[in-house]
């Protein structure tokens, strides 16, 4: 039997006729960049706990099955960090589980792993219903944020998870529910790393309720989710999304950062590159929670996937555990 412990987490349906509230971002941002305050959480922070799934909860992630892999030898009388990982429009849990080396990874830096699949569109192709930009171009009534809340709450029941160092990571289209998510989960969520994602055009759709810490990896050529902002590459006439800059800058005020940002040593994101070839800003001052920006140069929008992003993102993260 392998020590590696990787299982399809599967509940029987509960409560048929329950029902979660949706409350989905609806597509009405203008064109335009906004200059909207940005708002900012309170400096003050309830005690962190997570309490189990209420059984509207527990129903919605029958519904939606996860992947969920505790490191070999995971004790119940260690808590470790929870990892959630979004994969991009049009993938899967399983292959971006085989992408990052979730197994390998977990195993080394010693943290939970959970790996949920998007909701299926017309297209056939798996999405997240995070921002008005990105990526529910059906406008399904679906709440993406409702979900990773009922499954961060699953995760926590089944595997030693340590309510202080829950995490999530997401790529290209999990990159912006990640974003989301820093918005809507800052109660429970302690950082987030979007890579080739955004925030909000619009700032004032983020209100938090506590201090979360934020990485944004992002290629400096990404002509899929632009680093300057834009619209994404699958729809022309999507709302805009916010450059990378932009979405930190947003961050760095809710976070009540200085406004200038300091260099950090470079970081090798990549094997296609030799040397350290992300460009690493740090955010001054902060007092709700970390702010960096990460450019990746000469690169487009397939980027730090790897083990050894995951090793880089692991350790920005473990680095700020709820406050």
């Amino acid at each position: 039997m392998r020590n590696h412990l990787s299982i399809l987490v599967t509940l029987g349906l509960l409560a048929a006729a329950c029902s979660t509230s949706k409350s989905s971002p609806s597509n009405d941002a203008g064109g335009g960049k906004s200059t909207a305050p940005v708002p900012v959480a309170s400096t003050t922070s309830a005690s962190v706990s997570i309490a189990p799934p209420t059984a509207a909860e527990a129903a919605l992630v029958a519904n939606r099955p996860y992947l969920l892999r505790p490191p070999a030898q995971a004790e119940a009388s260690k808590p470790l960090p929870l990892i959630v990982l979004l994969h991009g429009y049009g993938a899967t849990a399983s292959w971006f589980d085989d992408k990052t080396k979730m197994k390998e990874s977990a195993d080394q830096e010693r943290f939970v792993a959970a790996i949920p699949d998007g909701t299926p569109d017309s297209k056939g192709k798996r999405f997240w219903n995070a921002t008005d930009a990105c990526c529910n171009f059906d406008k399904k009534d679906v709440d993406d944020a409702a979900y990773l809340r009922a499954l961060i709450k699953d995760a926590s029941a089944r595997a030693p998870v340590d309510p202080k160092r829950i995490y999530i990571v997401g790529y290209d289209n999990g990159g912006f529910l990640a974003h989301r998510a820093a918005c809507e989960l800052s109660d429970i969520v302690a950082g987030v790393v979007s890579v080739g994602g955004a925030g909000w055009l619009d700032p004032t759709r983020c209100t938090t309720k506590g201090p979360v810490s934020i990485l944004q990896v992002h290629g400096d050529n990404d002509q899929t989710v632009a680093y300057g902002g834009g619209r994404v590459k699958w729809m022309a006439d999507a709302p805009e999304h916010p450059g990378a800059r932009q979405t930190v800058a947003d961050w760095a005020k809710r976070n009540g950062c200085g406004p200038n940002t300091s260099p950090m040593p470079s970081v090798n994101l990549d094997d296609d590159l030799a040397g350290a070839e992300t460009i690493v800003e740090r955010y001054n001052g902060c007092e709700r929670g970390a702010v960096e920006l990460w450019t990746r140069r000469a690169k487009k929008h397939q980027i730090g996937t790897g083990l050894k992003a995951m090793h880089l993102y692991t350790e920005f993260l473990l680095s700020h555990p709820k406050r």
